[in-house]
């Protein structure tokens, strides 16, 4: 279902970086940074959406499962590549759609 509201929205990478997500698993992202996300994630919550982190911080997840100490030159790597190579993303329609966990 596309949403009726559902504008496009432009990310800079800002890093790849590493984190241990909640589940304890590795995880690889792409770090954004997004007036335009911040507001559209604003704007979900307060349309009664909800998250299991304490904090928004705007990622593309390039991978997971990982082992973080020997994923460490490549994250290295990434981030050197995208810091010296400046990347905008735009993020075009939403659509919703209906999960059953």
């Amino acid at each position: 279902m596309m949403l009726e509201d559902s504008p496009t929205c432009k990310a800079k990478v800002s890093g790849v970086t590493s984190w241990e997500g909640h589940d304890k698993d590795g995880y690889i992202v792409l770090e954004l940074e997004s007036v335009d996300l911040e507001r559209r994630h604003k704007e979900w919550l307060k349309a009664g959406a909800s998250h299991s982190f304490d904090d928004y911080r705007a990622h593309i997840t390039l991978a997971k499962n990982l082992d973080l100490n020997k994923a460490e030159a490549v994250v290295q790597e990434m981030d050197t590549y995208f810091k010296a190579h400046p990347t905008t993303i735009v993020f075009g329609e939403e659509v919703a759609v209906d999960r059953k966990d």
